[in-house]
Formats: structure tokens, sequence, C-alpha cells
């Protein structure tokens, strides 16, 4: 018996030896052994090339799919981005979720656990992403126009939180997207206006699920954090951004006056987040949520259109020492950085306006010279 692997190194078999054939001049071309690779190469390859994309170790792709519990072997990579997609567009929920699968799993005293009610899509997403720990999900009371989901433990299977969430990968679904539309020529599924009825609680409806982001409101500044960075050119991006980082605001400038002055260049009204650790005056433009009713993608389409004249706008005219686009989760914690250096045409004028304090009785200001009226 000879050991023949396949062409990629994934699978191997043992086959009879055929010299002996050779030997008496028979023909050993019908009883070829050649291993070829199948769907299960292909499935690998594409897992090693989102592992990478991703930055993930190929020892925790190994751990997972010895374990069952990894998305690539579980679903076909198509339904997996679409699982990937939901959780982009409802994080905070997804995150919720997988906090009661989590709690689920790790009580050995539970069989049976019951999900609420949720969109089409919710229900759909909460099917897919069970299987991630082991669990059998079940759809009822569909016939009642509310369907809910009801996840149980298989016995004699292991059940566990999977090494990668969901939640995790969500981020950068636009950059796994491009990954895999590289390794097996899947088409590019773009977020887009018709991504609506994905959106969880949007119709006004409290969904019941615990949040675990667990905000700490306390936000904390990218200095001293590993931050990605990237450069963008200057109409699209493939890391996920969701504000502008603004570096060293203008003390002068105060947050009411800063968001008239951004919500003019950028045609709608925004948020600031404020990075206040280590005495430093950084902050987060983001848009506001709901406003002109955009959808997330359309968000980041008018992020990164804007990054120039929003850097015009505020650098260029002493407003703050530099701007660049960001993602922020929702911990407040700035996890990526993209640098804008294609959009940043013009240069730095000057240093930024000082401050001016107040002058103390008996003293005189530093101004006082330019309002002296001449005594001639």
């Amino acid at each position: 018996m000879i050991r023949e692997t396949c062409p990629c190194g994934l699978k191997s078999s043992e086959f009879p030896c055929s010299a002996w054939k050779e030997s008496v001049g028979r023909n050993s071309s019908s009883a070829s052994s050649n291993l070829s690779c199948d769907e299960s190469c292909a499935m690998a390859k594409r897992n090693r090339t989102l592992a990478e994309a991703l930055d993930i170790s190929p020892e925790v792709v190994a751990s997972a799919a010895s374990a069952g519990t990894s998305a690539a072997t579980l679903e076909p990579l198509e339904s997996r981005l679409s699982l990937i997609k939901h959780a982009y567009l409802n994080l905070v929920w997804t995150r919720g979720i997988e906090k009661i699968l989590a709690e689920f799993v790790q009580d050995a005293s539970r069989k049976l656990h019951h999900l609420p009610g949720s969109k089409p899509a919710g229900i759909k997403f909460v099917v897919g992403v069970a299987a991630y720990y082991g669990l059998e999900a079940e759809i009822v009371d569909a016939h009642w126009g509310k369907p809910s989901v009801l996840v149980r433990k298989v016995p004699r299977k292991l059940c566990s939180v999977p090494p990668v969430l969901v939640s995790v990968l969500a981020p950068q679904y636009h950059a796994l997207v491009a990954a895999a539309a590289r390794a097996s020529s899947v088409a590019i599924e773009a977020i887009g206006n018709g991504d609506a009825d994905e959106i969880e609680g949007d119709d006004g409806e409290q969904e019941e699920v615990d949040d675990v982001d667990g905000e700490d409101r306390n936000a904390s500044d990218v200095k001293g954090k590993a931050v990605a960075r990237s450069a963008v050119p200057s109409t699209s991006t493939t890391t996920p951004v969701n504000g502008f980082f603004v570096t060293n605001v203008n003390q002068v400038l105060e947050e009411a006056d800063l968001c008239k002055l951004v919500e003019s260049l950028l045609g709608c009204s925004v948020t600031v987040t404020w990075m206040l650790s280590e005495g430093s005056n950084n902050c987060v433009l983001q848009i506001a949520e709901g406003s002109e009713k955009m959808d997330m993608s359309e968000v980041e389409n008018l992020i990164v259109s804007s990054g120039e004249s929003l850097y015009n706008g505020l650098v260029l005219e002493g407003s703050a020492e530099d701007v660049e686009l960001c993602w922020m989760n929702s911990r407040q914690e700035i996890t990526s950085v993209v640098d804008m250096n294609p959009l940043k045409r013009g240069k730095k004028v000057g240093g930024l306006p000082q401050k001016v304090g107040p002058v103390g009785i008996g003293q005189e200001s530093k101004f006082s010279a330019l309002t002296l009226e001449d005594d001639e």
C-alpha cells in the first residue's frame, strides 16, 4: 500500500501499489490512483484566504475546525457572508444574541432556550448562528405572524462558544467580501437601500435581548492602542469607517461651534464624542442617527467623500491639527484609523490659535496695543 495526497495536501489516502503490474507488462493506467482535489479543498483554501485577511492565526482556524464550531466549516461561504452582513447592520443586537447563546451553552442544567420574535432576517440569522455553537434551532409560532426560535442542545454533541464570533468579523465585512471574491470569484454583495428590512428594531419595537455591550461610556483615546491604519483613495475605502477622528481640536471652539462648522461642510447633523484620556483634546465626529434617513452604506460613502472638505475646513483653517477617517465601536473605542494622505492636498498654515485667557485686575492685555487710540 502507498499513501498519496491531493495537490493541495489536504486529503490523503492509501492505494494498492501497482508496480507488480508494470513488472509483468500489464497496463496500470486503468488503476490510476491519483488523488484529486474536491469541494472540501476549495473550501479550505477560501478559509485560509479569509483567515489571512482577518489576521486570524492558523492555530485558531484549525482548532475551530476540529471542534466543529467554525462558521466556515458549517455553512457555505455565501451563507457565512450573509450572517456577517446582518451582524454588520445590527452589531449591538448581534452581541445580545451571542451573549444569550453563550450563557445557554455554558449552563449545563439548561437544555432548551426560547429566543423571542424578530424580523424574518433576524430569525434567519439566529437559526444560522446557532449552528456555530453546536445547537439545534427550530422556528416556532410562524403561523401566528410572530415567529420565534427555540434552540436546544443535541444529546451527545459538544456545544461551545466559537473561538471567532460573528460580531468580531462584522466590522470587517467589506474586507471579507473582497477577500472572498478574490478567493472564489463570489460576487461582491454591497450594502444598500434594500437592506432596510434587515435592520433590527427599526419598526419601533424593542428587541428582547440583553444589551451586552457593557458600554463603558468613559471614552478612551486612540493613543497607546494597536490601531490598524491604511491609505484611502478619494472616493472609496476597503476599511469600514463610521466617523472622523479629529486630533487636537482648537480649545477656542466650543462644541456647539464645532458642530455648526462641521454640519455646514457635511450638510447633515453630527454628534461629537470626546476622547479625554491623557488630557488630549481629540474627538470623533459621526453622522447623527436618523440624519436624512441614510443607511450605513450611504453614511460611509458620505464620510469618505467628505474627508477632503472637512480636512480643509478644519485643519487648513486652524481649527484642528489633523482629521482622519476611523471606526469607533459601541464602547467608544477607536479600533481602526484610515489615513487620508491622498486627500490632504493643502498644507497646514501656521500653528493653532491660542486660547485667550482672562486678564487679571491691574494687568494689561497683550492685545491692548491694538485697541489704544493714537494720542497725536
